[in-house]
């Protein structure tokens, strides 16, 4: 199952790689050897924690990586994806773990970022230590009711009950999803439940098709109509509109008449005071500016 091993400054081991045949290994080597540091790598990847005292002195980074091969990777790919991790590729899991002087460690599986808390959750499939104090997989509900289904032969049944109730859970999940979806309301579902009864009973010739269109494309242009015409009466009685450029005008047109008639008058020697005919002006020119007026409003209403 263990394919190859990679070890990189872990306690005073400075480099080492591993490649395992199939079948049983044995790691044998006198006191000091590295047995220990062995042991040690596979904990690191199986999810043990650890402090930065594992790194070797005087390095940086500590690095430990391994493959792992599973002639059925159905069991360690479910786990996989409930972790949200890429499934195994041709039965192969690739684990790595780095843990760095001054950096947060590291861990990568199948290539993508992982927490601790996933190394653990995968631990359980490939290794076993067995040591003193080490068998702590015995104590766990799941390691029980496992070996209690191998010793009762029911691999089968268990495995069509595991299918079974991940089917109820997907299930489950989809319920969940559609109660928290956004609902109409009762008023919106009557409306929608009358407007497709009116449908349905609509009995649709081809000349009221033809007329449906039509009254689609005039129903359709009315907005650029009403539009247009906005436009229009803005530019017509807005605050630089031509009703207020005319205003403007007529006063400036009158007060030009007023100082005419005063040089006039001055000339033929009968004075006058200039705003005593500017006022005159006005009067005379403002009827004007009236038809002038409901002519633009008679026009803005039509366009309208």
């Amino acid at each position: 199952m263990l394919q190859y091993l990679n070890i990189s400054n872990l306690a005073l081991l400075e480099k080492a790689s591993i490649e395992f045949d199939s079948g049983f290994t044995v790691v044998t080597g006198e006191t000091g050897a590295g047995k220990s540091v062995f042991l040690g790598a596979l904990s690191l990847l199986s999810g043990s924690r650890s402090d930065k005292s594992v790194i070797r002195s005087g390095s940086e980074l500590c690095e430990v990586e391994a493959a792992l091969h599973f002639e059925t990777p159905a069991e360690v790919d479910v786990i996989l994806k409930e972790l949200g991790l890429p499934a195994c590729e041709e039965g192969t899991l690739i684990l790595r773990r780095s843990l760095h002087v001054s950096k947060p460690s590291k861990i990568s599986i199948n290539g993508s970022l992982a927490t601790l808390a996933n190394l653990q959750a995968l631990g359980s499939c490939w290794v076993d230590f067995h040591g003193p104090g080490e068998p702590q997989r015995l104590l766990k509900s799941e390691c029980q009711l496992e070996m209690i289904d191998l010793y009762a032969q029911l691999e089968e049944e268990v495995a069509t009950y595991q299918t079974a109730y991940e089917s109820w859970k997907e299930t489950l999940r989809e319920i969940d999803q559609l109660r928290n979806t956004t609902q109409l309301s009762a008023d919106q579902i009557d409306f929608l439940k009358v407007q497709i009864g009116r449908i349905d009973a609509l009995e649709l010739s081809k000349e009221s098709v033809e007329q449906l269109e039509t009254d689609f494309n005039r129903v359709s242009s009315s907005q650029d109509l009403l539009e247009l015409s906005g436009e229009l009466a803005a530019g017509l009685t807005g605050d630089d509109g031509a009703l207020s450029i005319m205003g403007h005008l007529t006063r400036s047109a009158a007060k030009a008449s007023a100082l005419a008639l005063a040089r006039t008058l001055r000339r033929i020697g009968r004075p006058a005071s200039a705003d005593r005919l500017f006022s005159v002006s006005s009067a005379t020119i403002r009827p004007l500016r009236m038809m002038a007026m409901r002519s633009v409003r008679a026009s803005t209403s039509v366009n309208a």
